[in-house]
């Protein structure tokens, strides 16, 4: 949803549309802390051969992580 900008997505049931579904109501089924989600990141990150990975800094912010 992020990668191509959508807000929300419709929920179809057989034939017909049932609801729909945004960002927040499907971070709701998994909730994790954002500082959580800020280490794993980081762990990503320090694997992955960089000329300056020092310099990547992360914020976490309800759940979506940004440089």
């Amino acid at each position: 949803m992020n990668a191509h900008h959508f807000r929300r997505l419709p929920a179809v049931g057989p034939g017909e549309l049932t609801g729909v579904v945004g960002r927040r109501d499907l971070m709701e089924v998994f909730p994790r802390p954002d500082a959580e989600i800020g280490v794993e990141v980081r762990d990503v990150l320090a694997g992955i051969p960089l000329e300056r990975a020092g310099g990547i800094t992360v914020s976490v912010r309800e759940g979506v992580a940004r440089p």
